[in-house]
């Protein structure tokens, strides 16, 4: 799985380098938004930006939500961005 997710993060970080974005990456193990929170505070990150899927009620209960808990835990702001959003789309 580490694999996969550096496959992921790397063309992530390859598409934002050619916006001209500043990249750091980084592929961790343990509980996802636990994760982005400690990370987020102990890099002294400015800013989270995370995709959302757009489940609501029960199914989202159910499911729960990575973005949502990281909303709800992080000390630093969270750019909530629905999934498959791009310029002008």
């Amino acid at each position: 799985m580490e694999e996969e997710g550096w496959e992921v993060v790397d063309a992530v970080a390859d598409e934002a380098d050619r916006s001209g974005l500043d990249v750091v990456d980084v592929v961790v193990q343990g509980r996802p938004h636990q994760q982005i929170v400690e990370y987020a505070d102990e890099q002294d990150v400015d800013l989270v930006t995370m995709g959302t899927h757009g489940h609501s009620g029960l199914k989202r209960t159910i499911l729960g939500s990575t973005t949502e808990r990281v909303l709800r835990e992080s000390n630093v702001p969270v750019l909530a961005v629905p999934a498959g959003e791009t310029d002008g789309e």
